[in-house]
């Protein structure tokens, strides 16, 4: 091998062939063992038959006239010879032998033998004693199975002896038939056994969508280690409502010790809403459930194996950290779209600018610079004195640039008053709303020839309330949609929208806040919302 080490992988047998094998190794060991106990009864059976089948002949031949008259009358002894030869071919046995009291042969297939004696005498010693049994011995034919039956005269002496055998020869043959027979069902059995063999291990395989072991194996620990590693509390549960699964998240959530078993618990003592997820069959989404003192956000869905259900999986999450991200989200958002319309409406000035220069009107170029300086800081200066909330007064600069953008004449009016100071949360719920509100209003009036949208924000500590309203002249809400405008995934411009007014009217549940929608086909919608303040020493 000139010192070269030759490694030999060894392919492993897929599970199909694992299979395969086994079951076709049980089959073949039970039929081996089946046919063994059967093929010693076949040939225990086929002696046993032909002992009594040749019982039986010895017995008629003991009991016929000819052989009697023959044994008592030397001049009928001829007639015993040709009757016993003619009930051996007639019953097809080897031998027919008749013998008389001194063991001579009165018949016997080799005419020879007639008148000798019998080959065996120490074997036809107990018939002469009137016993009846069955032998094994060596004669003149070979190697025979044969019966002893003793012959009586009418007066009931006994006066001579029938023995009638057939060649083990014989046995064998129709042991060895029988044998052919059951090896024939044997194969048989083995066919039918590989055929199952066969359709067992495709169907197992199927029904593992055709992976292997360690293929399992490997995705259960991707799907152990993906269900730890997520931020999401994940229950499962069969159709009777016991959990299946939980993961660690869902335990942190729900304040147990981490060493919390909760498989095969009912979910009715954690979470009941999955209960009726299973009983009417239908997914919840964003579902607000109060936990263990904790308010989440829940994700239901049946879980359908051939159109039958068998459980349910649900995922929930912190609404605070949820709320976070989100005002992190919109922060970003708002900052991003109020840069995009400063930068836009700053490069269409300096173009303006520009073009002047070239133009060499510096004259009007001294009058232009003052406008804008005069509009921006009039504009500002507006947002800055009466919006004192700086997240506010910076998602209302966005706004109003969006709006210069857009071609819209966004006005906020001049009583508005929002110069105290609110809980962060509220703020965000606040937020939210006006988005929605200003958005839908700019969207109202995107086909109109004069688009005004007008905004109104006061914050009244006296009453504790907030007002915030929106009017735009847009086309209006027919009153047919006034029912559905704040379902979630509604909306009239396409698909994956209807998220804006569902999100809007939650965080007026969320404030206990009020609407009031006046609005009028052609003539434009007035939104009002009312906002409760609760007191800083409220709890929920």
């Amino acid at each position: 091998m000139n010192g070269k080490m030759t490694l030999i992988h060894r392919r492993k047998l897929t599970l199909q062939s694992i299979i395969l094998l086994l079951v076709f190794a049980i089959v073949l060991v039970s039929v081996l063992i089946t046919n063994l106990f059967l093929a010693n009864h076949l040939k225990e059976r086929t002696k046993d038959n032909l002992a009594n089948e040749i019982l039986n002949i010895a017995r008629m031949t003991a009991q016929s006239s000819i052989v009697i008259d023959g044994l008592e009358d030397e001049a009928e002894r001829e007639v015993v010879q040709t009757f016993a030869n003619e009930r051996k071919e007639l019953t097809n046995v080897g031998f027919v032998v008749v013998l008389d009291r001194n063991l001579i042969r009165l018949s016997h297939p080799i005419e020879e033998e007639v008148g000798k004696s019998f080959y065996n005498r120490q074997d036809a010693a107990a018939a002469l004693e009137g016993e009846e049994y069955l032998s094994v011995e060596e004669g003149p034919l070979g190697v025979g199975m044969r019966v002893f039956t003793p012959v009586y005269n009418d007066n009931k002496e006994q006066i001579g002896i029938v023995v009638v055998g057939v060649s083990l020869d014989n046995v064998h043959e129709q042991v060895r038939n029988g044998m052919i027979i059951v090896l024939m069902a044997a194969i048989i059995q083995l066919l039918f056994g590989l055929v199952g063999a066969i359709w067992i291990s495709k169907y197992i395989k199927k029904i593992l969508f055709n992976l292997e072991p360690e293929e399992i194996a490997h995705l259960l620990e991707e799907r152990n280690t993906m269900l730890e590693s997520v931020k999401e509390g994940i229950l499962a549960v069969d159709q009777h409502g016991n959990i299946s699964l939980a993961n660690k998240q869902a335990t942190q959530l729900m304040k147990l010790p981490d060493s919390t078993s909760l498989i095969g618990q009912s979910v009715e003592h954690y979470m009941p809403i999955i209960l009726n997820v299973i009983q009417d069959g239908k997914s919840v989404d964003n579902w607000e459930v109060h936990f263990f003192g904790k308010t989440v956000l829940v994700n239901c869905t049946p879980i359908y194996v051939d159109s039958h259900m068998v459980g349910a999986i649900a995922t929930f999450r912190d609404k605070t950290e949820i709320q976070q991200l989100m005002k992190e989200i919109t922060g970003v958002k708002n900052y991003s779209d109020a840069l995009r319309a400063r930068s836009h409406e700053f490069k269409n000035k300096l173009h303006v600018i520009l073009g002047m220069l070239h133009l060499k009107k510096y004259e009007e170029l001294e009058q232009f610079i003052p406008t804008i300086l005069s509009d921006y800081q009039a504009e500002k200066g507006f947002i800055i004195q009466y919006i004192k909330n700086p997240i506010l007064a910076g998602f209302l600069l966005g706004k109003n640039s969006k709006a210069k953008e857009k071609g819209i004449q966004f006005h906020i009016d001049e009583t508005s008053d929002f110069s105290g100071e609110i809980e962060i949360d509220i703020m965000h719920d606040l937020i939210t709303i006006i988005g929605s509100l200003v958005e839908n209003a700019f969207d109202a009036v995107e086909n109109r020839e004069e688009k005004k949208v007008s905004l109104y924000i006061a914050l009244d500590y006296e009453n504790q309330t907030i007002i915030v309203t929106v009017h735009d002249n847009g086309i209006g809400i027919s009153p047919d949609k006034l029912q559905t405008i704040f379902h979630k995934h509604y909306s009239t411009k396409g698909e994956n929208r209807g998220y804006g007014l569902y999100l809007t009217n939650r965080a007026v549940e969320n404030l206990n806040g009020e609407w009031d929608i006046d609005t009028a086909i052609g003539k434009g919608t007035t939104i009002q919302v009312t906002i409760t303040i609760p007191n800083k020493g409220d709890e929920e």
